[in-house]
């Protein structure tokens, strides 16, 4: 809505409400009652969304319910794997330290 090519929470909300928008999620089988649930789905992180990301999110969330339910699951499960990896590196460096020490 500003021109860059990006969707905030903010600019969803507002697109939310027009109603030829509402009309393509229905008909995309996307529940868009949550607009802050629906902006936390598609986002990265970063506070906004791309217009590819955007195309892409919507895509995984049309349909059934379940395709809907499982986009936060697989979220959560690379934001744990990505502390995995973190936890993993400091005990390397922990390791490292401690073979350096003796």
């Amino acid at each position: 809505m500003s021109g860059d090519g990006m969707v905030n929470e903010e600019e969803l909300r507002s697109l939310l409400m027009i109603p030829r928008v509402k009309l393509w999620m229905s008909e995309l089988g996307v529940n868009v009652e949550d607009s802050a649930h629906l902006f936390e789905l598609l986002d990265d992180g970063e506070g906004n969304v791309s217009r590819e990301d955007f195309v892409r999110g919507i895509s995984k969330l049309k349909g059934e319910a379940r395709a809907q339910d499982l986009v936060p699951v697989v979220k959560d499960c690379r934001r744990i794997l990505q502390l995995c990896r973190s936890m993993q590196q400091s005990f390397d460096e922990i390791a490292t330290k401690l073979d350096h020490q003796r």
